[in-house]
């Protein structure tokens, strides 16, 4: 069923945009149509092959360029994808949406009949939470600063860092961000989602430790797009995707069998990296 939606020339001025342009320009060519497949609330379904067929049926475009645009829109915060049930999804920060939408009257947004599922941990949400709490923090009196009565060092001294909130985290996330594009001597913007990735690393790893990951990836040519593809594996959202995937890539330098070294010889050059691009992680 045809639906109608704004389009705001502010799209050519976005900055979001253009950092995806400079990245993708044919992921940021796509988001128009995409946004014309939003439903009354901001969200889609979001299986590449059916947005291939549905959205997109006149251009050649495949799943798999469908599929990293929709990991980059997150990326970028264009909007916000998510699994329930097994099932991929997209949604936009309503704010937003309904800013543009001018149309949909109250009645309708708050009916929410949407067919496609709420997120559940949407990040407006946690912008939304990290302002109540800020807010908190300023209303909170001042508590008296008391000696310590133990000399002793706090055990979390070294990594004092680490608990959310803190202020020198975002240094050490700004440092450890900075450190990686120089390393890799690429460019890239901190994004809301490169924040949280470093920051979750960050509860189980020192920032030496990470940047010791970082060094690792930038020594591996593979992985670096020296391949048969000429494909640039090496994002932030890889090598600190998970625990133990940066667990593996801090000790790569004293392995030889991380991914780029023990593929099948039977399987296609690339294959085990182009899964993280398909698995429906948020990055």
């Amino acid at each position: 069923m045809a639906r109608k939606r704004f389009i705001t020339s502010d799209m050519c001025t976005d900055e979001k945009i253009a950092i995806l342009a400079e990245e993708n320009p044919t992921a940021a060519l796509m988001w128009p149509w995409m946004v014309t497949a939003l439903d009354d609330w901001g969200r889609m379904g979001a299986n590449p092959m059916e947005v291939k067929l549905t959205v997109f049926p006149a251009f050649p475009f495949t799943a798999k360029e469908v599929a990293e645009a929709i990991k980059l829109y997150d990326q970028f915060e264009l909007a916000h994808h998510y699994i329930i049930d097994d099932k991929p999804y997209l949604a936009v920060n309503p704010s937003i949406w309904y800013k543009y939408q001018t149309y949909i009257d109250s009645k309708r947004k708050e009916k929410q009949a949407s067919k496609y599922p709420a997120p559940l941990n949407p990040p407006w949400a946690e912008e939304n939470q990290q302002q109540l709490a800020t807010i908190a923090d300023i209303e909170q009196p001042s508590a008296e600063i008391v000696p310590s009565p133990s000399p002793s060092p706090s055990p979390l001294k070294e990594k004092e860092y680490v608990g959310p909130g803190q202020a020198e985290t975002d240094d050490v996330v700004s440092d450890i961000f900075e450190f990686y594009c120089k390393t890799l001597g690429i460019r890239r913007r901190l994004t809301k989602g490169r924040i949280q990735k470093i920051k979750t690393r960050l509860t189980d790893f020192s920032a030496n430790e990470l940047k010791q990951a970082i060094v690792n990836l930038a020594a591996d040519d593979f992985i670096m797009g020296k391949n048969d593809r000429n494909k640039f594996y090496a994002e932030i959202e890889y090598v600190f995707r998970s625990t133990e995937k940066t667990e593996q890539w801090i000790n790569a330098g004293q392995r030889t069998d991380i991914d780029t070294r023990s593929r099948n010889p039977t399987e296609p050059a690339g294959a085990k990296y182009e899964e993280w691009f398909t698995e429906g992680e948020t990055i």
